[in-house]
């Protein structure tokens, strides 16, 4: 055999790579195995190949190699999930010293490359970065909406996971709504059954007391009789009282629709809370001049529920955001 110690380091290299086939990541697989740093990395490159027509004047394989050495510093001492990773840890310092001891066999020329698209990864000033970036948050969603989690596995930390390197390209945004979706899904699936109910219970209201059809009538199925709802410094009490605060209120936002962000209950199916958007057409809202104009703002909702029904609700809408946007230029 031929002396090559440039092909030993390589395959020095190699073998210590080999680790991440058995470390564990926070995702478990389809069958109920734990999913392997490889076998994340290996989806990861395999989108990048996939998608590569969507990505143009992207250095495909520049993106290929970013994508597969992005977590091999995790060979040494495994991976540590988001939700566990603290502030100033210094989680990417200590990835970094390790990555230095994996490509140390390597001829210097590798070495040099391979830190130096790390480096770049970790940094994600280039477009293959950031789209490395974003491809290793959009696997790791997509691997917690379709693999066998164990009980109480938090589905909605991923709602807010990595969204600014989702947010950086058309593409990568697109794929992060649909799975978005997908995890709330999943998330309502391993809910206990109270809560689910109630979860269904408040999405029910806003669709049909706030949506297209404003039916009233469901207030009656919906509510305890004596409901009451704190909102806007004032309490109404009672299902008819709130109707007729309804009315009022619809009056004022014409053609008012109110679609749910996210919703979710209490193990016990004894709250419920739901993040929202309202809309309509301002006719004197808030008092201020029946202009017109199209109307958007935020709100939050809490409700109480009591045999099977809202019985008691606090609403805090976002009332400064919806002045501002009707008093410029009055």
């Amino acid at each position: 055999m031929s002396a090559d110690p440039e092909l030993d380091g390589i395959l020095a290299f190699l073998r210590t790579a080999e680790r991440l086939k058995s470390t564990p990541r926070s995702g478990w697989t389809t069958s109920g195995e734990r999913e392997s740093v490889a076998a994340h990395t290996w989806r990861v490159s395999l989108m990048a190949a996939v998608l590569s027509d969507r990505f143009p004047g992207i250095d495909l394989a520049r993106l290929l190699k970013i994508c597969l050495i992005h977590d091999l510093g995790e060979a040494l001492h495994g991976d540590v999930p988001a939700p566990q990773q603290a502030p100033g840890s210094g989680k990417a310092a200590l990835e970094r010293e390790d990555l230095e001891s994996v490509l140390s066999p390597l001829p210097a020329r590798l070495r040099e490359e391979l830190r130096a698209l790390w480096d770049e990864y970790e940094s994600a000033e280039t477009p293959e970065a950031r789209l490395a970036k974003g491809l290793d948050k959009l696997e790791t969603i997509l691997q917690h909406t379709q693999g066998l989690n164990p009980a109480g596995f938090d589905y909605r930390f991923n709602l807010g996971y990595g969204q600014a390197y989702t947010a950086a390209h058309p593409i990568l945004a697109a794929l992060r709504s649909r799975l978005d979706e997908a995890t709330e899904a999943r998330a309502r699936e391993a809910a206990p059954a109270p809560a689910r109910g109630a979860e269904r219970l408040a999405l029910e209201f806003l669709s049909r007391v706030w949506g297209p059809e404003h039916d009233l009538g469901a207030i009656d199925e919906l509510m305890t009789e004596d409901y009451v709802i704190t909102t806007g410094g004032m309490v109404v009490q009672g299902r008819e009282a709130f109707k007729n605060w309804v009315r009022e209120f619809q009056h004022r936002l014409r053609d008012a629709r109110t679609t749910s962000v996210e919703a979710f209950a209490s193990a016990a199916g004894d709250r419920v809370v739901s993040r929202w958007i309202c809309s309509g057409t301002n006719n004197g809202i808030l008092g201020l001049p029946a202009d017109g104009r199209p109307v958007s703002f935020t709100g939050i909702a809490i409700w109480s529920v009591r045999e099977g029904r809202l019985a008691e609700c606090w609403v805090e809408r976002a009332s400064w955001e919806l002045y501002q946007g009707l008093s410029q230029g009055a």
